[in-house]
């Protein structure tokens, strides 16, 4: 059996799920200190996890991670309210991604592509807003 022909099942909490983002996304940036932001019960921003790209410290990304049942798909109100604490939060992001373990849906690359727009006139440094990328750590 090769891994495309594996499906694997989400997370049954949303701590889990960050847990494995650390690992998974820390490979993805190539950042070894990527952390988890802050605590439950504190302001996030928007931001679950951060980092560097590459180590780079003027290249700060933000990820929200958000477990969400495979019967159901992430919304547009979530979409747009976390994005929206994390372009307010005052750090420099240049790359900030929605991740998540519900239903991909096309409607979410129109979104991305009208709210990065709409960061990249609000902000000095470029933002790449993906909410669904293709996750493939090289580890796999």
């Amino acid at each position: 059996m090769t891994v495309s022909q594996t499906q694997i099942q989400p997370p049954a909490n949303w701590q889990d799920f960050e847990s494995a983002s650390v690992v998974l996304w820390g490979d993805i940036l190539q950042d070894d200190g990527i952390h988890r932001f802050g605590r439950s019960g504190q302001a996030q921003y928007g931001l679950d996890l951060m980092g560097y790209r590459d180590g780079d410290p003027n290249r700060l990304v933000g990820i929200q991670c958000k477990c969400i049942d495979l019967d159901n798909e992430l919304d547009e109100t979530t979409v747009r309210e976390e994005v929206g604490k994390a372009a307010n939060s005052g750090f420099p992001l240049t790359e900030y991604f929605i991740t998540h373990t519900g239903k991909n849906d096309g409607k979410f690359d129109r979104l991305a592509i009208e709210l990065t727009a709409d960061w990249t006139c609000q902000s000095p440094g470029a933002l790449s807003f993906r909410p669904q990328p293709e996750l493939t750590p090289s580890w796999l």
